[in-house]
């Protein structure tokens, strides 16, 4: 007996729903479902379902909203020998059924190649019941968006693709997001919107796309006279960012491509290098001027003086470097890459693949990595190994930023909060090392050669040092309030 089925669908995350339902007190009735579809004409379908030792056949016409449908009870026998017919794959499923509202939910948790999609359908006696529902709390905090008319997220299009489908924008679009930014982008924050189930590869080369915007908008400006120390700070932290996001998502890229641009973009940042230590030293000769008895003031003022001349010199070569063939060839080699619209430098498999997969995977790892080097330390850990902690830190919030249109906000922005301050204790401590270490070189410059700067440096040295152990001791402390937040995280990703 033919029948009309009006049911609207809505996406939600890849997570455990189960513990949702269970969670807010939901009580379900769980079915397993096999089921695959084959043509039955140019407007309808067949679909075959076995659910438990049910076997139904069901013929279905029309799409989005309203469909018509019949379907009979067949035996296993009949089953089976369309199962033979079938050239699509076989749709394995969870469905778990319950009341929302004066409706019935069915959210199906979909398994095999489709593991993480989770579809709520919801089904109307009319249209009009269909078209005034508004999806209820809790599940409209969960949903990422409806896909009613989608025919993409129809389970006959699944069936014959068995890969999950993403919700595509035009690349351009995307990256007009970016060119709006205008004065912003010497800030090298990434700042985008796009649909958890936007295209992998359209995410990555817009993240590319605006980081490169950023370098290219600093460089302009240090070139164009402008010697702000923050303009070098900008351009390395986009260099660093590209880095890590080529790094942590490299599953998703030609290794060969991956391993040139890798190495391409170490160099560069290589290259910074002296001019930046030279920019953070003078930075902080105000700071080291308060913690110095006044003894040392001359000499301070001498060191001061040998780093302004060497800042001046490194200022030349920074110059020349920003206006090298070598960087621009790998500028534009990345220009390329973020501007073409096709997707031969991914992985195919993975290039197609709603964001949200590869992100929850790879922002998962990085919060793992960061709670098991964080517990390892101690007050005996070598400070090379805080370093260590520091760049799984750094890595982690780069990754946040990146992908923040997935996350559930307030999750984010807290986590984002905590990463920031373990960024900033772990930098100052690096900071504390690494300038104790450039002291020391310049301890052998031929100009310092001096009793009244020799004594700074060694006094200063060892201020630092004692710095540094507190540093230590101070992340150990916040630390241990971090690793008691992990319910934050689940939510971030799972949005409950």
């Amino acid at each position: 007996m033919k029948h009309l089925e009006i049911e609207r669908k809505f996406l939600l995350p890849p997570c455990s729903l189960k513990r949702f339902l269970k969670k807010h007190g939901i009580s379900y009735r769980k079915i397993p479902i096999e089921q695959f579809y084959l043509q039955s004409s140019e407007t309808g379908i067949e679909r075959y379902r076995r659910i438990g030792e049910r076997f139904i056949h069901t013929r279905k016409s029309g799409s989005g909203l309203v469909r018509e449908e019949s379907e009979e009870t067949i035996d296993e026998a009949r089953y089976r020998e369309a199962l033979r017919r079938n050239r699509g794959g076989v749709l394995r499923k969870d469905r778990y059924i319950f009341r929302l509202g004066r409706w019935t939910g069915e959210l199906d948790h979909f398994k095999g190649s489709l593991k993480g999609l989770n579809v709520l359908e919801v089904e109307f006696p009319d249209e009009t019941s269909a078209r005034l529902f508004c999806l209820p709390e809790p599940f409209a905090a969960l949903c990422l968006g409806e896909v009613t008319e989608d025919p993409r997220f129809t389970n006959g299009s699944l069936s014959r693709q068995m890969r999950i489908p993403s919700i595509e924008s035009d690349l351009s679009t995307l990256r007009e997001q970016v060119d709006g930014l205008g004065e912003k982008r010497l800030n090298a924050s990434v700042s985008l919107s796009f649909h958890p189930f936007e295209s992998t590869g359209n995410v990555i080369k817009t993240i590319i796309y605006a980081l490169l915007r950023s370098l290219e908008a600093n460089r302009e400006a240090i070139l164009s006279g402008d010697h702000d120390p923050e303009r070098l700070h900008q351009f390395r932290v986009a260099l660093r960012k590209l880095r890590a996001l080529l790094s942590q998502m490299k599953e998703l890229f030609d290794p060969e491509w991956l391993s040139e641009h890798r190495a391409a973009l170490a160099r560069l940042m290589k290259a910074t290098a002296d001019k930046r230590e030279i920019d953070v030293l003078l930075r902080h000769i105000d700071a080291y001027r308060r913690i110095l008895p006044k003894a040392c003031h001359p000499g301070l003022k001498k060191l001061e003086a040998h780093l302004q001349k060497e800042e001046e010199a490194s200022q030349r070569s920074l110059e020349t470097f920003l206006s090298s063939e070598v960087l621009e060839r790998e500028l534009q080699a990345l220009r390329d890459f973020a501007r073409k619209e096709t997707m031969e430098e991914l992985q195919a498999e993975n290039a197609g693949l709603p964001i949200v997969f590869p992100a929850k995977a790879r922002v998962k790892r990085g919060y793992r990595r960061v709670l098991t080097r964080g517990a390892q330390l101690d007050k005996d850990s070598a400070p090379n190994d805080y370093h260590k902690e520091r760049i799984e830190v750094k890595k982690l919030r780069y990754l946040l930023e990146f992908f923040s249109p997935i996350f559930e906000e307030k999750s984010y922005r807290l986590l984002l909060k905590e990463l920031k301050r373990f960024q900033t204790i772990l930098g100052d401590h690096q900071d504390l090392v690494t300038q104790r270490a450039q002291l020391q070189k310049l301890a052998s410059a031929p100009d310092l050669q001096n009793h009244e700067v020799q004594k700074t440096l060694s006094i200063l040295g060892k201020i630092m040092k004692k710095l540094a152990k507190e540093k230590r001791k101070e992340f150990r402390k916040s630390f241990r309030g971090f690793r008691k937040k992990k319910r934050y995280f689940h939510r971030l990703i799972c949005r409950f």
